[in-house]
């Protein structure tokens, strides 16, 4: 096309240059600039990629009810029963698994006066285990015409209809912090057979004032909790004399009634 006089007017359009065009050194220096980027980016993007992935992780442990509590397994409640067990563990169906405090649920268990200890295991992916120890009776206080059952720590921690073959501790006010309580348990705990298994009933109206009862209606006035293993030998060898009171109070001076 021309205009007037003029030549021809040249029309320019720009055109990507194959590789041909480009220069070998050219290309091999684009290609280590291209390499250095991806080396230097590589650690970013996996260090992301982790990331992700565990937060992705976390939530479903933590937030989501894929790995939460579908069974709850009881163990050794005994007596308590394992309804009482769930009641006080409070863990509901769902509950995310790893989101649990074990050591808050064992309190609760424990906060029951018949359980003595418990604790608390997760088995993935989705039960919690309660392992539970129940308190053991030594003893009986009666209230009335029933009978509070007392472990050996002296805790109160069930009431009973009927008396259980247990010896009978009449106590003012018993309980794990009474004085009289904790003396009785410890006489108890130090009895030599034979005594043990003649025992009926110990009385304590102060900690230094312990009766024995025993079958055949004797008495072994014992005192207070001290010097148990000698007045125990003095009482065992007195128990062939004649005389319902034996008094062992002060174990090197004794005497028979």
């Amino acid at each position: 096309m021309s205009s007037g006089g003029a030549g021809p007017v040249r029309r320019w359009r720009l055109v990507r240059a194959t590789s041909l065009a480009i220069p070998a050194s050219v290309r091999r220096f684009n290609e280590r600039r291209r390499a250095r980027r991806i080396r230097t980016a590589r650690p970013w993007l996996i260090a992301a990629a982790i990331l992700a992935l565990a937060g992705i992780a976390t939530f479903v442990i933590y937030g989501t009810s894929l790995l939460g509590v579908s069974h709850l397994r009881i163990v050794g409640s005994g007596f308590i029963g394992n309804a009482a067990v769930k009641e006080a563990a409070a863990v509901a169906n769902g509950t995310p698994l790893a989101s649990i405090d074990l050591g808050d649920v064992a309190k609760r268990v424990e906060a029951l006066p018949s359980v003595r200890r418990a604790q608390v295991h997760r088995d993935w992916p989705s039960t919690l285990i309660i392992d539970v120890t129940p308190r053991v009776a030594v003893a009986a206080a009666p209230v009335g015409k029933s009978f509070d059952l007392i472990d050996a720590t002296g805790v109160v921690f069930q009431r009973v209809p009927a008396q259980p073959e247990l010896p009978e501790l009449d106590l003012v006010t018993p309980g794990a912090t009474d004085q009289s309580t904790i003396a009785t348990l410890t006489i108890l705990r130090s009895l030599p057979k034979d005594i043990r298994d003649q025992l009926i009933k110990m009385t304590a109206p102060t900690p230094a004032n312990v009766t024995l009862f025993l079958r055949g209606g004797r008495q072994v006035i014992w005192g207070d909790a001290s010097d148990n293993a000698a007045k125990g030998r003095v009482a065992t060898s007195l128990l062939s004399l004649p005389g319902t009171v034996i008094d062992v109070s002060a174990p090197t001076v004794v005497t028979v009634k």
